[in-house]
């Protein structure tokens, strides 16, 4: 599909300089997979150093076997576990006490989990089961999976520590820390950003395990629990409190090793595909993660599947019949700074998924009792997609005669039909409140969309949106 030239403003979050590496405390733990290169892609890891104060090797739980070393997942090597007790690695020295009862610590590690499921271990330093008194607050489990109520497991629901929202998108490599400060207090973050703050009532971390990756050990039931099924790339421990400052740079400094970043120049679009415009000359392929932050322009001329795009300040052309698309579910947040990222079209489709608008529950309790629930959609000031307003046509629930509307440009003025030319094709998801015999449910249908040609604007069907206000969840239509 191609479209001619759009251009939009996306006002997007501000960007952040990178600085040194920070620790706090005792550096005990760093491993990093760069340091396994020696190996073939997809040969299991008899042993990874750990650099630092600690010491010792992280070796197969279940003897001649492993993890497996990969030179690449998207785009960065890695070690990759199988949800399986046969991947686990542990530490063959133990964590020394004072990261244990009571006290202070902080851990990192760089983590690519390609599908969230409940629950997985990708850290450890205590095990769990034959509890000998009060469980509560007794494990360190760093689980990131599909239980937002849960990232860091310390036992019992009031003493872990949960994301505060949805956990970091899947597919993509993250930057996820927790630390402990002398106030009792932990903190979250993932990819520079706190994601929660929580005082445990009771932290008391039991000793007699040793650091794990990849799950945890049950004294009970003896075996691995909370296996994890993706990869790790790098992993720091601190006897120390970092702090935000320090996450941030942390993250900062290494995130140009797991995202592509935009280096380009300002002024004039500069090739995607020439890597003297990327940092570190890091090239964003099909797979990847990528960010214009810099103000710069990139102008992108082949076909490309991104994981995630970061459009903070700038701008991307789509052009010589080029396609874009991202993964299968994706959250952009922008709207922050107030800074400009344009978007063109000149000759290109840029597949940026569909916009799905929620039906808040008033609505569908509403409907329940309402003889025509498709009104109450209008009725209840449901936020529409940004770009377009729709007029629904036809009767029943379908959506099969509509006619879509510019209703703004780049400065927010409405437009006519006729200054529509030139803009893209889009598509959207749209909610239909369905009868069933239960009741009334939301149910996301797929909009018409529009195709700009030459002076008619066509309904046809489309896999195209862009998204340019803040907060839209955005996810491709099945």
């Amino acid at each position: 599909m191609s479209a001619k030239k759009g251009v939009f403003l996306l006002l997007v979050m501000a960007a952040c300089g990178a600085q040194a590496i920070e620790t706090n405390g005792v550096l005990l733990v760093e491993v990093h997979a760069a340091s396994l290169s020696a190996l073939g892609n997809n040969t299991a890891v008899s042993a990874w150093t750990n650099s630092e104060t600690l010491g010792g090797n992280f070796v197969p739980a279940v003897s001649g076997q492993g993890a497996v070393y990969q030179t690449s997942v998207a785009g960065a090597p890695a070690v990759t576990f199988a949800a399986s007790a046969n991947s686990i690695l542990t530490n063959t020295v133990p964590p020394p006490s004072y990261i244990l009862s009571n006290n202070i610590w902080s851990a990192e590690i760089w983590v690519l989990n390609p599908s969230l499921q409940s629950p997985e271990d990708q850290f450890a330093w205590t095990d769990r089961g034959s509890w000998v008194g009060l469980a509560d607050g007794t494990c360190m489990e760093i689980r990131y999976c599909a239980d937002a109520a849960n990232a860091v497991e310390h036992y019992n629901g009031t003493c872990n520590i949960p994301w505060s929202g949805n956990p970091p998108m899947a597919g993509m490599w993250h930057h996820i820390v927790i630390t402990r400060s002398a106030d009792g207090s932990e903190r979250l973050y993932a990819d520079g950003v706190l994601r929660t703050t929580k005082t445990p009532p009771v932290s008391n971390l039991r000793g007699g395990a040793p650091f794990a990756m990849g799950g945890v050990w049950d004294r009970a039931a003896l075996n691995w629990q909370m296996l994890f099924s993706g990869s790790l790339a790098q992993v720091r421990v601190h006897s120390g409190t970092l702090s935000g400052a320090q996450v941030l740079s942390n993250f900062l400094e290494e995130r140009e090793a797991y995202h592509a970043i935009w280096s380009g120049a300002p002024g004039a679009g500069l090739p995607w595909s020439d890597s003297a415009n990327w940092l570190a000359n890091n090239v964003a392929e099909s797979g990847s993660t990528a960010w214009i932050t810099n103000g710069g322009t990139a102008v992108l001329s082949g076909s490309l599947a991104l994981n995630h795009l970061y459009p903070e300040f700038g701008g991307l052309t789509v052009d010589s019949g080029a396609t874009l698309t991202l993964g299968a579910q994706d959250s952009v947040s922008m709207g922050n700074s107030g800074r400009p990222f344009v978007l063109t079209v000149a000759d290109g489709a840029a597949g940026l998924a569909r916009a799905a608008v929620p039906v808040p529950a008033t609505v569908v309790n509403a409907a329940a009792r309402s003889r025509n629930p498709r009104r109450l959609i209008g009725e209840h000031n449901i936020q529409k997609p940004p770009l377009w307003e729709q007029y629904r046509r036809g009767r029943g629930s379908g959506l099969v005669k509509q006619r879509l509307k510019c209703v703004s440009d780049a400065h927010g003025h409405a437009t006519t039909f006729a200054d529509c030319r030139g803009w893209p094709a889009g598509c959207f998801l749209w909610p239909v409140l369905r009868r069933t015999r239960s009741g009334v449910t939301p149910e996301m249908r797929e909009a018409c969309a529009i195709r700009v040609h030459r002076s008619a604007i066509r309904v046809h069907s489309s896999r195209v949106v862009f998204v340019r206000a803040s907060g839209y969840r955005v996810q491709r239509g099945h």
